[in-house]
């Protein structure tokens, strides 16, 4: 967490990109869930190189999908993210 507020549940270094996730227990999907995940794939895309950032959001109910910049899974598929499926 940030002194901004800004929190990521769980960051995975992969070479030199990273896996941004966030993990929520709710059943339906808020949009405040994807607002950390943007901002810090934002302040990563500024460094010098740039570092590649990969956002999840795993959550509690069904279906996953993928959103804009984020792939959503569901509870049961998130070992999709350590399999490194897309």
């Amino acid at each position: 967490r940030e002194s901004r507020g800004v929190e990521i549940d769980l960051i995975v270094q992969k070479g030199i990109a990273l896996d941004a996730i966030e993990i929520k227990s709710g059943a339906t999907l808020a949009n405040d869930y994807f607002t950390p995940l943007q901002e810090f794939a934002q302040r990563m895309a500024l460094l010098q190189p740039p570092v590649n950032v990969a956002q999840y959001v795993v959550y509690g109910g069904e279906p996953s999908q993928r959103r804009t910049n984020t792939r959503v899974l569901s509870w049961r598929d998130a070992y999709q993210v350590a399999a490194g499926a897309e």
